[in-house]
């Protein structure tokens, strides 16, 4: 008789990131369903399992910094591999890490009253300022990732700056 493989379940039903790993807008971020998950429920978990940490660990990978850093240096193409998220530098001591959750945590709130939530046009902006600073970016760092990310998601920037203008 056939038996199913049943993979990982030791972080079944734990907090956790789960993100899209194929298209053009790849990879992007969201805390998972504390579910079951088989092999293409894409998954981060934390070291240290909390949902501080699992917020902590969103804001930072959802930043157009790791994004910039993903894509120019760990992978060129539209797919996300796990190896390559594994390159990522994240700064887990960062004095201000405090503000990253707060932040996290307004965007969940908002999100569950509107699933349609523009945070990308607000607390997006924050959660970008607080790790440009926490790698220590001087300005034309900063330029140099928003203009990379203006060019290589040109829709998305010119959303977030319409909804700017019109704030």
């Amino acid at each position: 008789s056939a038996k199913a493989n049943l993979r990982n379940p030791e972080y079944w039903f734990i907090n956790g990131i789960t993100y899209s790993a194929r298209g053009i807008y790849s990879p992007s971020f969201r805390l998972n369903s504390c579910s079951v998950f088989d092999s293409n429920g894409s998954s981060i978990f934390p070291t240290k399992n909390s949902p501080n940490n699992t917020k902590l660990l969103l804001g930072y990978i959802s930043s157009k910094l790791l994004k910039f850093i993903l894509k120019n240096y760990c992978g060129h193409t539209i797919a996300s591999e796990v190896d390559e998220l594994k390159e990522l530098p994240i700064d887990f001591y960062y004095k201000n890490n405090y503000l990253l959750i707060e932040i996290i945590d307004t965007i969940i709130k908002n999100q569950k009253s509107n699933p349609r939530y523009d945070y990308a046009s607000h607390e997006q902006i924050e959660i970008d300022k607080l790790v440009y600073e926490a790698y220590g970016l001087n300005t034309d760092d900063v330029l140099e990732v928003e203009n990379w990310y203006a060019r290589r998601y040109p829709k998305l920037s010119a959303a977030q700056k319409a909804n700017l203008r019109a704030l």
